[in-house]
């Protein structure tokens, strides 16, 4: 088991009678962008081995958690006549590359006492990421307010199987499974007489996951064989920003980019069984992305601008091979399916009066 943590947590408090500022940034990642910075775990059995035993398990396990939590409060007031100042700054997020492999050879399986052996082999990625930017910045002349929180989980799950016709199989089960659950949310308030806050909020999410699982060699089972391909998500997303001003300007901002594929693949396998062969290729969706921008005031210009770049891949591939349900339980099914709620809220309120 991989399971690293990350926790950053950052305040600021800023007060004056004529110019105050408070900056928070705060990042909580994990692996690098580049190949060999990636968080690595890994299983790797090549074809030299003989297991014996009832019952064999092989399993690799990522499970990455990340928290940001930003805050900052800026305020400013004078008495007196001229100009106050406010600035108010959150940015920052978490990210993280994460690799899990699982290589199974075409070692020997066998059960104790010239039985069979169940054999598990199984690849899990998973990942939470929590990023919160919250401010408020105020002033009786000039404010503005930034919050930027950004999440971004890049996880590629491998798992290669290969038999031999030497093992002796009971069942057989290999899945390899990739998960985010992620909760984004910026939130900026804001009041001056003048505000200009173009990104008074602005939430950025990218989930990618690759999720195979190929299989190829000769496999002979007493009992059932599956083989499964899964991405799952829960992910909530929010950009909310209410700031009011005698004149005024704000944006409100949410873009995100989910991009998970899932394949199961048959290269060059033979595959006998006495039970059930099922081959499951699935992304189940669960998403909630919301915009609630306002601005209210004498002369107020808002903008809201949401975007959603979906991309949603699954596959059970064959080729070159050979399937069997020898047994009276003998029976072979192939599905793959995209299937969940996606729920999307762009509002924008503006009120002004002259």
């Amino acid at each position: 088991l991989n399971s690293p943590s990350v926790k950053a947590v950052t305040g600021a408090v800023s007060g004056s009678m004529f110019a105050s500022a408070a900056i928070t940034v705060a990042e909580a990642n994990v692996g690098g962008s580049d190949e060999e910075d990636h968080l690595k775990t890994i299983v790797n059995v090549d074809d030299s081995n003989t297991f014996t035993a009832d019952a064999v398990t092989a399993k690799a396990e990522a499970g990455i958690k990340q928290t940001v939590d930003m805050n900052g409060l800026s305020i400013s007031a004078s008495p007196f006549s001229g100009i106050t100042g406010a600035a108010q700054v959150n940015t920052g997020g978490s990210e993280v590359y994460s690799d899990v492999d699982v290589n199974i050879g075409a070692s020997v399986f066998q059960g104790r006492d010239s039985g069979a052996a169940d054999l598990n082999v199984s690849g899990l990625n998973t990942v939470t990421q929590i990023a919160a930017a919250k401010g408020i910045s105020a002033s009786t002349g000039i404010a503005t307010g930034t919050n930027l929180a950004s999440t971004a989980a890049h996880l590629s799950t491998q798992v290669t199987a290969k038999g031999n016709e030497q093992s002796r199989f009971g069942n057989v089960d290999i899945k390899g499974s990739s998960y985010a659950k992620i909760d984004n949310d910026a939130n900026g308030y804001g009041g001056a007489l003048i505000d200009i806050s173009p990104y008074a909020a602005k939430v950025e999410n990218n989930y990618t996951a690759d999720t195979d699982v190929t299989l190829s060699g000769t496999w002979k089972t007493t009992g059932s064989f599956t083989a499964q391909a899964l991405n799952g998500m829960d992910i909530d997303l929010k950009s909310d920003a209410v700031r009011a001003a005698i004149v005024g300007g704000s944006g409100t901002w949410l873009n995100n980019v989910i991009n998970n594929s899932a394949n199961v693949i048959l290269d060059n396998a033979t595959i006998t069984t006495d039970g059930a062969q099922s081959y499951v290729a699935q992304n189940q969706v669960d998403y909630v992305g919301e915009i609630d921008g306002s601005g209210y005031g004498g002369i107020n210009v808002n903008a809201t601008d949401y975007k959603d770049d979906l991309d949603f891949t699954a596959g059970v591939d064959m080729k070159n091979s050979t399937l069997t349900g020898a047994g009276d339980e003998g029976s072979i099914t192939a599905f793959a399916s995209t299937e969940g709620t996606i729920h999307s809220k762009n509002s924008l309120k503006s009120a002004g009066v002259i």
